[in-house]
């Protein structure tokens, strides 16, 4: 029901294809009306290829890399002011080989960098 409630709303949804490059996600932002004076940025890590970095059950097939989701990140944050972040739904029990930390770790980096 999320899907048909989406896709009669006013909500752009972007894919991960799209994302794979920070001009799609920049240029959604930019559209708002009217303009925003700043952003609160939530980042599921499930967004990242469960092949890559599981995360949780939820971990996205075909999903984003941890440089992809960092440049997406640091595009956003040079284009708007943000304020706030939020990195969410790790589970470690999913993540056996400690892959997510690193990624998340220079996703902070990128924030403290813009911050």
């Amino acid at each position: 029901s999320e899907v048909a409630r989406l896709a009669s709303s006013h909500i752009r949804q972007l894919s991960c294809d799209e994302l794979r490059t920070p001009e799609a996600l920049v240029d959604a932002v930019g559209c708002f009306s009217p303009a925003i004076t700043g952003l609160y940025v939530h980042i599921d890590l499930d967004v990242l290829d469960r092949t890559i970095a599981p995360v949780n059950v939820f971990g996205a097939p075909h999903g984003l890399d941890g440089g992809e989701l960092d440049r997406l990140l640091a595009a956003l944050m040079a284009a708007c002011p943000v304020r706030a972040v939020t990195l969410s739904a790790y589970d470690p029990a999913f993540d056996t080989e400690d892959r997510v930390p690193p990624i998340a770790l220079a996703l902070l980096r990128t924030i403290a960098q813009y911050a």
